[in-house]
């Protein structure tokens, strides 16, 4: 299983850098690929599914699959579903992730893009070391 090991600032929480495109399932030319845009998103354990801010989704052209309840502590609201790629860096190659049901991400933090929530986690291994400010993930 290849793994990505990295620090992280206690204060912000566990980040990764992702590349999100358009889902190559829809993509039609095969020797253009579509375009990636990288986002920084928070491994979020509480989170049971994976989002990306409306803004990512608009830049991509992501197609919308339709309207998702999304519970916070303090809310219930409808946000936006898209259907994405994600590539994670994690070995030699980027780990490629097909036809993703992401979420729209409401919440305004400058220092996050999205979360990589449990939907995905649940299929690879996350570990973080407090005390050395470390975590790895593998999937």
């Amino acid at each position: 299983m290849p793994l990505l090991t990295q620090q992280f600032d206690p204060s912000i929480g566990p980040i990764i850098t992702v590349e999100f495109a358009l889902p190559a399932s829809i993509h039609i030319d095969e020797n253009d690929p579509p375009p990636r845009e990288a986002v920084n998103m928070l491994i979020d354990t509480g989170a049971s599914a994976t989002s990306m801010t409306s803004s990512v989704a608009d830049n991509l052209g992501l197609p919308v699959l339709g309207l998702r309840p999304l519970t916070s502590v303090t809310e219930t609201a409808k946000v936006r579903e898209y259907l994405a790629d994600m590539y994670l860096p994690i070995g030699s190659v980027p780990y490629h992730l097909t036809d993703l049901r992401i979420i729209e991400f409401p919440m305004g933090n400058p220092n996050v893009g999205g979360l990589l929530g449990r939907d995905l986690l649940q299929y690879g291994m996350f570990h973080m070391n407090g005390a050395s400010r470390i975590y790895t993930i593998g999937f």
